[in-house]
């Protein structure tokens, strides 16, 4: 009789990688929208123990959350010392509304474009929902307006780009609660 092979359990390998990718995300998804919310500010030291035990999780879906968000920014590692979360300037302020400007009027004119009916229902709705007094949704309406806009510009490179660039300034709100006031103002709009 032949010597039979060994088998790997694929289902109980995958779900297990699941698991601890749905980990990750899970603690990468809570500091961030912490840190957007200025709920952990610019400056603020993050340390893996005490986020371990904040989480309930082991230091590796800590760590590989941490580096996600040092990728994109958010946290800076301190060597020997550990993650910071990234410390804000004002002249990170005119970056991004200096990168809104140049980006957005051409990805609204190639918009207008390649319009169609179902897209433009969507914007219609999401100006439709705008709460008054409800800041959170009001921002996320605002969030997916302007990437609906990038969408119907075809440019896939620019959603990533403009993303980023609305989760910097949707955390500008929680720093600088009446920075909303003052852009409607700047804008043209009224506060009403």
């Amino acid at each position: 009789m032949p010597p039979r092979k060994k088998s790997i359990d694929l289902v109980s390998v995958d779900s297990a990688v699941q698991r601890a990718g749905s980990l990750t995300e899970q603690v990468y998804g809570n500091l961030k929208q912490e840190i957007l919310r200025a709920q952990r500010e610019p400056g603020t030291m993050l340390v893996e123990p005490e986020l371990a035990v904040r989480y309930g999780v082991s230091k590796t879906p800590i760590r590989e959350a941490l580096q996600l968000l040092v990728r994109e920014g958010w946290v800076t590692v301190l060597p020997r010392r550990g993650y910071q979360i990234t410390p804000l300037s004002l002249s990170d302020v005119r970056e991004v509304f200096a990168l809104r400007q140049m980006v957005e009027p051409e990805l609204a004119a190639q918009a207008a474009k390649r319009r169609n009916n179902v897209q433009l229902a969507a914007l219609a709705e999401l100006v439709e929902q705008h709460v008054h007094g409800n800041i959170e949704r009001t921002l996320e309406n605002q969030k997916a307006f302007h990437l609906l806009i990038a969408e119907m510009a075809g440019n896939g490179r620019a959603v990533t780009l403009l993303s980023g660039l609305l989760d910097e300034e949707r955390r500008l709100h929680y720093l600088l609660p009446h920075l909303e006031e003052h852009l409607q103002t700047g804008c043209g709009r009224t506060g009403a």
